[in-house]
């Protein structure tokens, strides 16, 4: 018995002329056909990327929040600015600087575009943070609802609780 050797190389592949007149050997790209939903997939591992990064950035801030909250006047002005009228204001936040341990209360207060409830508790979180900030107690809380009064209390025993 005798076998027929089969010519088994690969088909040439297709080629284009280049600049000189040559023939280059292009490349056959069947990669769309292994993965048609690669940008699906891609969109997906950016989101879970960006998601495991925002989650990691909450997680230290939050365990940042917990360590300033063991100072009685940090504990008192969060309880203030995380309550209705302050919450994600970037008008209060953009100056509040938790890694260096700092709010800068001046600042806040030259911003004229506060409601007159918003800047009643923007200075009562400043007299609490700082002691040369002085607001007169009546004035401040006659205009609040009960909500807002509720809140400012809480803050005035977060601060006054921690200190006895």
């Amino acid at each position: 018995m005798t076998r027929e050797l089969k010519d088994e190389r690969p088909p040439a592949l297709p080629s284009s002329p280049n600049l000189n007149g040559a023939h280059d050997l292009t490349c056959v790209c069947a990669f769309p056909f292994f993965a048609p939903n690669l940008p699906e997939r891609q969109r997906e591992l950016r989101s879970r990327m960006l998601t495991a990064q925002k989650d990691a950035e909450r997680d230290r801030r939050q365990k940042r929040i917990n360590q300033l909250c063991a100072d009685p006047a940090w504990h008192a002005v969060l309880i203030l600015f995380t309550g209705r009228l302050l919450n994600g204001d970037g008008r209060v936040w953009r100056h509040v600087d938790l890694e260096a341990g700092q709010i800068h209360f001046p600042r806040i207060l030259k911003d004229y575009t506060f409601s007159g409830g918003q800047r009643r508790m923007v200075e009562i979180a400043a007299s609490l943070f700082n002691h040369g900030h002085n607001v007169n107690l009546h004035r401040v809380l006659g205009g609040f609802d009960y909500e807002n009064e509720e809140l400012v209390l809480k803050a005035l025993r977060a601060f006054l609780g921690a200190l006895r």
